[in-house]
């Protein structure tokens, strides 16, 4: 997850988040999937320039009908954050400013993020629709924007401090016993982004780090993950549904790693 067009190395509190993955999920067949649903792709946040026009399967989804409206609510934020890494990371790839090695690294983490993507939308298709949120939509579309700062270091101080508060989102939807969880499938689809999403972390970090100095870093992490919580509060009753406290997430989302940027 990160913000429409951004650069790491790994900071230890977040190096060491865990990520069980039970089996290896391929590109082409990713998911245990239905067939027999199947829809154009939708249009997201973002204008995606060469997004797949085809037909795309849905997901087959194993949770039951509140948990699938819930998880169906959050998704859209989700959503919108791989695809706007997907465009951050694609607008450094052909830089002529970055050395061969830093456009080596963020093109890897574009393709990860667009396979991301593509995960997302496959489930965004086997989960019935969110109600209508306009408002919404406008927050994220803002928040991502925001993330995005002209000046390099900057732009990767805060995607490091949202990718990172990013994997507290996604271990305590993966919690154990929790609704994700008892989708196996699901939960390592999940659990996949996860440990993408440490390792993003770890890039961005290194390379902010290297063009900022660290306590402006600290100080946009602080605005990012405030901004952030702002956001997910309105998708508390659905957090809360899928087995997560919001209140203690969002505690935890503003609070800063205390090797982040130190």
């Amino acid at each position: 997850m990160t913000a429409a067009p951004g650069a790491t190395s790994s900071m230890a509190s977040v190096s060491r988040v865990h990520v069980e993955t039970a089996s290896q999920i391929d590109d082409d067949e990713p998911l245990s999937v239905d067939a027999s649903i199947s829809s154009s792709v939708q249009r997201g946040c973002f204008a995606m320039a060469g997004a797949r026009s085809q037909p795309m399967t849905a997901m087959r989804v194993r949770l039951d009908t509140r948990h699938c409206e819930a998880l169906a609510e959050l998704l859209p934020v989700l959503l919108c954050g791989e695809e706007s890494a997907v465009l951050a990371f694609g607008g450094y790839v052909g830089s002529a400013a970055l050395q061969a090695a830093a456009r080596k690294e963020f093109s890897a983490i574009q393709s990860d993020e667009e396979r991301h993507t593509t995960w997302l939308r496959r489930l965004k298709l086997g989960l019935p629709a969110p109600r209508p949120d306009q408002g919404l939509l406008r927050q994220v579309r803002r928040f991502f924007a925001a993330v995005r700062e002209p000046q390099l270091g900057r732009h990767l101080g805060r995607i490091a401090a949202l990718d990172s508060a990013a994997c507290l989102v996604l271990g305590a939807l993966r919690r154990r016993r929790g609704a994700i969880w008892m989708d196996r499938t699901l939960s390592n689809l999940f659990a996949l982004i996860h440990r993408d999403e440490v390792r993003h972390v770890g890039i961005a970090h290194n390379y902010a780090k290297l063009l900022c100095d660290a306590s402006d870093l600290r100080t946009l992490a602080v605005d990012t993950r405030e901004s952030l919580t702002r956001l997910l509060v309105r998708r508390g009753d659905a957090l809360e549904e899928l087995g997560v406290c919001p209140d203690a997430l969002l505690r935890r989302l503003v609070k800063l790693p205390r090797n982040l940027f130190s």
